[in-house]
C-alpha cells in the first residue's frame, strides 16, 4: 500500500474513534517487541537482494489518556540498512497517538499515528495491530508500522512485530461469589383421608342409581376440584363373588359420575370395584354385612403439624 494512502486511512480512523475497546483511563503500560523490518524496493542502494530484511527489537511506554486513546513512545532497533557508505545500523525514537477498536471482550484492533526521530530527522510514521488481553495486566501485541524515508537509506521502512504489554495499576477483579442455589422447600407431607359412606344410604337394594345424601355432599365439598380421588365400591358376601364385584364397580362409577356433575374433573377420579374382597367387619352378622356394604372415597391432604 502506498505510504500516503496508508497515512490517509489511519488519519481518518484516528479521527473517528468509535466502537473502541476501553482501557483503564490514566494507567501506564510498558512492554517490548521483537520482529523484522524490510525496506522499500526503490532504495537506490539495493544491491542484488530486492527485499533486505533485518531483525528488530524495541521497548514501549504508554499512557491511556481516555478509555479509547493513548499516547505511546518507543525506542526501536530497526536493523542494518544499505547506504552510500555501506550498511548502517538504524534505530529510532517514535511518538504516537493511538486508538483502539473492540473486536471482542478481550481482543482489540488499534491504529497509531506519529513521528519517528532518525539521525536528528523527524519523519512521519503510522501503524496498526491487534492486542489480546491475556489477564487484567498483560496484553499480547502483534503489530505493523511504516516509517517514512529513513535518512541515508533513502527508503521507507516497514516493521512487523510481536510483543507484550504490562498495564500498571490494574487490580485483579474480585472473584464472583459462588452461586448458591436456594434450598428447595421440602415437599409437603401428605396424609390419606378415607371417607366411608354406607351404601344403603346411597343406593337402593341391588341398584347403582345414586341417592344423594348429606354425607356424599359434605365429602365432595371437602375434596374440592384438584384432588386425585379414588372411589372404591364394596359389598358383603351375599350372592356370587362375580356379581358382587360387578355391582361394586357400577356403584363406584355412579359416584364418580355424580362428582363430575358437581364440578370435579373426570380425569381426577378413578373408580374401582372390590366386591366382597375387603370386608371391614364379619359377614356372618347383619351388622357386619351392613358395614361391609359401603363406598370409600380416598384422597390426600397436606398433613398439618400439631
Amino acid at each position: 500500500m502506498p505510504p500516503k494512502l496508508t497515512l490517509s486511512i489511519i488519519t481518518t480512523l484516528l479521527s473517528t474513534a468509535v466502537y473502541s475497546q476501553p482501557q483503564d483511563t490514566g494507567t501506564f503500560y510498558a512492554g517490548g517487541n521483537i520482529g523484522a523490518s524490510v525496506i522499500d524496493t526503490d532504495s537506490i542502494y539495493l544491491d542484488g537482494d530486492d527485499h533486505p530484511t533485518s531483525a528488530t527489537g524495541g521497548l514501549v511506554l504508554g499512557v491511556n489518556i481516555t478509555p479509547y486513546l493513548a499516547l505511546e513512545t518507543d525506542y526501536s532497533y530497526l536493523g542494518q540498512m544499505p547506504t552510500a557508505n555501506g550498511d548502517k545500523t538504524v534505530d529510532a525514537w517514535s511518538n504516537y497517538l493511538l486508538t483502539r477498536y473492540a473486536l471482542s471482550d478481550k481482543a482489540g484492533l488499534y491504529f497509531k499515528l506519529g513521528m519517528s526521530l532518525n539521525d536528528d530527522n523527524w519523519t512521519p510514521s503510522a501503524g496498526t495491530g491487534v492486542n489480546y488481553r491475556l489477564s487484567p495486566n498483560w496484553l499480547l501485541d502483534v503489530g505493523y508500522r511504516w516509517i517514512d524515508d529513513i535518512p541515508d537509506v533513502e527508503s521507507d521502512l516497514y516493521e512487523f512485530t510481536v510483543g507484550g504489554r504490562y498495564i500498571f495499576g490494574v487490580d485483579e477483579p474480585e472473584p464472583l461469589p459462588p452461586i448458591v442455589k436456594p434450598t428447595p422447600p421440602p415437599e409437603p407431607e401428605l396424609k390419606e383421608v378415607v371417607v366411608s359412606i354406607d351404601a344403603e344410604t346411597l343406593f337402593k337394594f341391588d341398584s347403582d342409581e345414586v341417592q344423594v345424601n348429606e354425607a356424599l355432599l359434605r365429602a365432595i365439598d371437602d375434596i374440592g376440584t384438584t384432588q386425585q380421588i379414588i372411589v372404591v365400591g364394596h359389598t358383603d358376601s351375599t350372592g356370587s363373588a362375580a356379581y358382587n364385584m360387578a355391582l361394586s364397580l357400577r356403584r363406584a362409577v355412579a359416584i364418580k359420575d355424580f362428582m363430575v356433575l358437581k364440578g370435579i374433573p373426570e380425569n381426577n377420579i378413578l373408580a374401582q370395584g372390590r366386591g366382597e374382597e375387603e370386608p371391614i367387619a364379619s359377614n356372618d352378622t347383619h351388622i357386619g354385612r351392613t358395614q361391609n356394604r359401603r363406598v370409600d372415597i380416598r384422597y390426600h391432604v397436606v398433613k398439618v403439624e400439631e
